[in-house]
């Protein structure tokens, strides 16, 4: 060692690393060693001798020889260690329509109340609830959509995110209460939907927020706003910035070199340092009141488990180990207890013929399998499969398995039918059009990529380096946001797929042998607009496809594109929402979905949804048939393209339906017979005679370790 200081940073991690090693037991959450391991210390022998004069510049080192005894003693006591964390649960709920796990439940300043949010008859509220128990209560009676509260520094207010209807639409902003109930106040209009609600300082006239992943503030006298931090939008990461104690630095999430780690920041983003650096997906971060440590989630194997980072650079340590996602949410005034939330799914692939609404079950396994495609034959299925039971492990990286198919009740007693795996890893999966192939993503360090193994499996081979667009998905239910994000040719010799290459989205295609390099089709150079869901004709001579653009006003610009001899075309552009179902029975036409929202993030609740036929000339669509109450992800065109399949939510509970594609009555196929199971991802069976689909459940809890150090 050059310096002392390197040699005592060592001497440090080592001890540290000692010291916090996890021991985890089925009846305990975390336990560290229980000893201290003993310590050896080494003497010198000591000579009786005195010191002779050449010896007596010894003496003139001596203090700093005890200083360095001080330094190394300060170093390398052992931390005090943590005892066993009690973890106790203070509410939780089987999940409703709409939710989702963007905002944390928040510590009064007293510590002894939650503010938190839940969805309640598909509506996102408020909720208060004492710490000791008793029920949860809204603290306010309204028709808002209300999100991510926080208490004023003195306990007596609550602020939060709303969005309420007006004759010009959705209006975004942030609104207060009284803790004890009375009339909401508005404390600002936003031109952009608030994420979050981040800290209220502790002089009580600001207000940070979240919004298009940078960090805002709200003078509340002014009732101005400015944005602090410019962040890379290009990411699409969401940050959960978090105040330090003295609100002069943040924490914050930010991706680089495929990592989402943590970094710590001045609040406007300046002077950037990260704290974390390691493969590990880290998450909701929130700084303790000593403010020298942050508790995070952390995604390990599969899980998100919570950690504690250090600000002087020492290695993260596990407070404990859990098969449920945990999201940490808040951190006590006084920084001895944790409030984090959990989250688990189940869902099951059924079917249902549709000539006599029979219904059949599939699997019937812990965990969620879903997101399902029936091979060219009917015979065999395939689906992707989470090994974890939160939030489907993750929908992004789970097991691809295939099993046959016997359309009755006998293959869940069957020990001859068990799941075949076809891939350890990927999602999405898609049977070519012959049935020899099956094409699946896979979420890299990066980006997504594409892959194909043969029908036995087991050889999983990469077809594309640079990565292909996903278009996203809901967690309740499980839902793509496109109605597909690559597609086989109708003779499966290539694929197409949208690829984010240098920035600028275009449509691609590949060989399936890999014969040749992948071959760019469209030649966009407008880097705000997003190619997604491609399509070919049933002849495989045109492609179609959607884009989206950001338009006025907090409008999204949609259209629909169309390639054909070597050039492209927009024939329909809309300031609605559009998606693409699937061509007409004559291939000349194609049948569109439309709702009158900005963005795809408005529609993960059922809406009203238009269905169109649109010609290729540019001329302007025809009405096939409007469906009410639908959720706009879920609409699904059976092969022969005859038939249409939707899911409703209309009474509280989903059904399935089932329309001709040139329009007429909608036929009822099946419906749930409890409000909280929702259905998922039709696809239809090959003849059009079987509809499948995933039921899902998803519970969530709000727990709190309530003797932290």
């Amino acid at each position: 060692y050059q310096v002392v200081k390197d040699l005592l940073l060592d001497l440090k991690i080592l001890q540290r690393e000692s010291n916090f090693t996890a021991e985890i037991s089925s009846a305990e959450l975390f336990s560290t060693a229980g000893e201290s391991a003993a310590k050896t210390q080494i003497v010198a022998p000591l000579k009786t001798e005195g010191f002779s004069p050449k010896h007596n510049r010894l003496w003139f080192a001596l203090p700093a020889l005890v200083l360095l005894a001080a330094l190394l003693f300060w170093y390398l006591k052992p931390p005090e260690v943590l005892g066993p964390l009690r973890s106790s649960e203070i509410e939780s709920w089987k999940s409703e329509l709409g939710k989702g796990a963007s905002s944390r439940a928040r510590f009064s300043p007293d510590g002894k109340l939650i503010a938190y949010d839940a969805s309640i008859n598909g509506k996102s509220t408020i909720l208060l609830k004492q710490i000791g128990g008793g029920e949860p209560r809204p603290p306010k009676q309204d028709d808002s959509v209300d999100w991510s509260p926080i208490f004023s520094p003195d306990g007596g207010r609550i602020a939060y995110c709303s969005e309420r209807s007006t004759r010009n639409g959705t209006q975004s902003g942030i609104w207060a209460v009284s803790t004890f109930g009375g009339s909401p106040v508005k404390l600002v209009s936003l031109d952009t939907r608030c994420q979050r609600l981040i800290h209220w300082a502790k002089d009580g006239t600001i207000i940070y927020f979240e919004a298009k992943d940078d960090l805002h503030e709200l003078d509340i006298a002014l009732e101005k706003t400015t944005q602090l931090t410019h962040q890379d939008t290009s990411q699409f990461t969401q940050r959960y910035f978090s105040f330090a104690p003295d609100e002069k630095q943040i924490v914050y999430v930010y991706r680089k070199d495929g990592q989402n780690d943590l970094w710590i920041a001045d609040k406007n983003g300046g002077n950037p340092v990260q704290l974390t650096n390691d493969a590990a997906d880290d998450s909701y971060p929130i700084w303790h009141a000593d403010g020298q440590r942050i508790i995070y989630s952390s995604n390990r194997n599969g899980a998100k488990q919570i950690f504690l980072a250090f600000l002087d650079r020492l290695p993260p340590v596990p407070l404990f180990n859990s098969d449920s996602d945990s999201n940490v949410a808040d951190v006590s005034s006084d920084g001895t207890k944790i409030l984090y939330e959990t989250f688990r799914d189940d869902s099951d692939l059924w079917g249902v013929r549709l000539e006599d609404s029979k219904e059949f079950q599939l699997t019937l396994k812990s965990g969620a399998e879903f997101w399902q495609d029936v091979a060219p034959n009917g015979e065999t299925i395939a689906y992707q499969a989470a090994c974890r039971s939160s939030d489907g492990g993750n929908p992004l990286k789970c097991l691809i398995l295939s099993q046959k198919i016997m359309n009755d009740n006998r293959q869940l007693q069957s020990n001859d039918n068990r799941p075949f795996k076809m891939s350890d890893d990927g999602f999405n999966p898609r049977w070519s059009p012959d049935g020899s192939q099956l094409a699946f993503l896979r979420l890299e360090a990066v980006d997504n990529s594409l892959w194909i193994t043969s029908a036995a499996g087991g050889d999983a081979r990469k077809l594309t380096d640079d990565g292909i667009l996903f278009g996203g998905f809901y967690q309740l239910p499980f839902n793509p946001v496109q109605t597909q994000d690559y597609q086989w040719s109708p003779d499966s010799r290539s694929l197409i797929y949208c690829a984010n290459r240098g920035g600028v989205s275009n449509v691609w295609k590949a060989e399936a042998d890999g014969s040749i390099e992948e071959t760019q089709l469209t030649h966009n150079e407008d880097k705000n607009k997003f190619f997604l869901n491609p399509l070919f004709s049933p002849d495989g001579r045109r492609i179609a496809w959607l884009t989206r653009l950001p338009g006025k006003q907090r409008k999204i610009d949609w259209g629909i594109w169309i390639f054909e001899d070597g050039a492209a075309r927009q024939i329909y552009p809309s300031d609605s929402v559009l998606g693409l179902v699937g061509w007409s029975q004559s291939g000349n036409e194609l049948i569109v979905k439309s709702a009158e929202y900005g963005d795809n993030s408005a529609l993960k609740l059922p809406v009203e949804v238009s269905l169109l036929g649109l010609a290729l000339d540019g001329s302007a669509p025809r009405l096939i048939t409007k469906l009410k109450e639908t959720f706009f992800q879920n609409i699904q065109l059976s092969p022969d393209r005859k038939t249409l399949a939707f899911v409703t939510r209309q009474d509280g509970n989903g059904t399935i339906h089932t329309i001709s594609s040139t329009g007429g009555t909608a036929k009822t196929l099946i419906s749930s017979n409890d409000a909280r199971v929702y259905f998922s991802n039709l696809a239809f069976a090959p003849d059009g005679k079987t509809l499948y689909y995933s039921k899902q459940e998803n519970w969530q809890k709000i727990s709190m370790i309530n003797n932290f150090k």
